[in-house]
């Protein structure tokens, strides 16, 4: 979430997080529907490794989570174990309703530690 908004060149988010590749994409909620867009980048060259879609019902968000890491996890040759790929297998449905609170208390509390973390700048001079 750091390069959330940030507009630098591939190469350069690559070689700040020590990484051959960079996973980017977008998320589209509309009534029960969530669309998900990903893309793998080349870190060093800037090119499209891959690229797909997946659009599900919000109640089936973790199994669309594990489908989408399954394929990132294909695409540059990780092994998975024969545990992760349990855990792949067997997401529970989930309340729309919760997971939207889950998600706006997690941004909640991440902006609220920017703003702590901001204060503490300004007052220490940096």
């Amino acid at each position: 979430m750091q390069y959330k908004g940030v507009h630098k060149p591939a190469p350069e988010i690559a070689r700040e997080l020590d990484v051959d590749a960079i996973v980017e994409g977008t998320v589209l909620r509309v009534a029960d529907r969530v669309r998900i867009t990903a893309q793998l980048i080349d870190g060093r060259h800037e090119t499209h490794l891959w690229a797909e879609s997946y659009e599900r019902d919000l109640h089936d968000v973790l199994r669309l989570q594990s489908e989408l890491a399954e394929a990132i996890a294909r695409e540059i040759r990780v092994k998975v174990t024969a545990i992760d790929r349990a855990r792949f297998s067997e997401p529970r449905p989930v309340d729309p309703e919760a997971y939207e609170a889950y998600l706006k208390g997690r941004y909640r509390r991440h902006t609220r530690l920017e703003a702590i973390r901001t204060k503490r700048r300004k007052f220490s001079g940096n």
